[in-house]
């Protein structure tokens, strides 16, 4: 685990820190969400869990608009005899 320091900086009435990009980015904080946990001696920060699918409706219709929306392996099952599989 990487250990640093930092100064703590006047925020208006709060402090703040600054936390390096490479800690960042090894949580995964690629939004400017985080979440904060006290415990009794110290401070958890981890990226607040968002939506993956967050904004797959709009991409979904503008891929189907565009015309980008076709399958891309043939139905391989089409002319597959499943009662070849039968007990």
């Amino acid at each position: 685990m990487e250990k640093f320091s930092a100064k703590l900086v006047k925020v208006g009435n709060s402090k703040g820190v600054i936390i390096p990009k490479k800690m960042l980015d090894a949580i995964g904080a690629e939004d400017d969400l985080l979440e904060i946990e006290l415990t009794d001696d110290a401070i958890f920060i981890k990226p607040k869990k968002r939506n993956i699918r967050k904004g797959w409706d709009k991409a979904f219709k503008k891929m189907h608009a565009a015309g980008d929306d076709k399958p891309v392996a043939t139905d391989f099952f089409k002319d597959e005899k499943l009662t070849d599989w039968e007990w």
